[in-house]
């Protein structure tokens, strides 16, 4: 689970689309709170409608922005959205 202040820092930052920016703040969130999972940050974000979104990447993940382009990412990995979840939450 991520602090109120994680949440607050990941949807600043989500607020720029810069791809490395938002993944360099999931990695140092994920590095302060070894209780955090991907999957919580991807909650985050769908809580807040942000416009970053995790994808499940082997034994990483990486981040998409927009939903044209989580879909389209979704696809091409051969995974559903319950599946991409499912997978965040066991990294």
């Amino acid at each position: 689970m991520i602090t109120a202040d994680q949440r607050h820092i990941l949807l600043v930052v989500d607020r720029t689309q810069n791809v490395e920016a938002i993944a360099a703040m999931v990695d140092d969130v994920l590095a302060d709170n070894p209780l955090a999972t991907p999957l919580d940050i991807e909650t985050a974000f769908r809580a807040a409608a942000a416009h970053s979104y995790l994808i499940a990447d082997g034994d990483d993940f990486r981040i998409v922005i927009g939903m044209p382009a989580w879909r389209a990412a979704l696809a091409e990995a051969g995974v559903t959205p319950d599946q991409n979840r499912a997978e965040l939450g066991r990294k």
